[in-house]
């Protein structure tokens, strides 16, 4: 009886271990993030979105799963979904005060630019393309 308490015990104890290493903070997702970008030449495009926001599922139906909006990020950011319920602190960081929202920074973490409310594919496309142009040019 006491071997499989004991047993019973390491299982829960690497179980734990298990869920705390794969449960990786926000601001660790960001700066690993960064770091990527750095090492790809991107920017980094943080979307600040919520399930209760109307706007917000307009955007996950039909703006971000388009090919066309695909291949714009791809191109020149790496993104992350950040839901503002979920990651309250990480909002509050940056200064979110409504959603969507979409917030660039650099490698560095240094705000580049950033945009809110809901945009049509065509437009959404002609804005990140617009910023990240601007942001090359004012590197060179």
């Amino acid at each position: 009886m006491k071997f499989k308490r004991t047993v019973l015990l390491i299982g829960i104890m690497i179980m734990g271990v298990l869920l705390m290493a794969g449960n990786e903070t926000m601001d660790e997702k960001i700066a690993e993030l960064r770091e990527q970008a750095e090492e790809e030449e991107k920017l980094v495009l943080l979307y600040f979105t919520a399930e209760w926001c109307p706007p917000c599922q307009l955007m996950k139906e039909n703006v971000l799963p388009e090919e066309a909006v695909q291949e714009a990020i791809e191109a020149d950011y790496l993104f992350l979904k950040i839901d503002v319920d979920e990651e309250p602190e990480t909002a509050t960081q940056y200064e979110v005060r409504g959603v969507p929202y979409m917030l660039i920074v650099d490698p560095e973490g240094e705000r580049v630019s950033s945009f809110s409310g809901y945009r049509e594919k065509e437009q959404y496309i002609e804005t990140i393309q617009e910023i990240a142009e601007e942001y090359r040019e004012e590197q060179e």
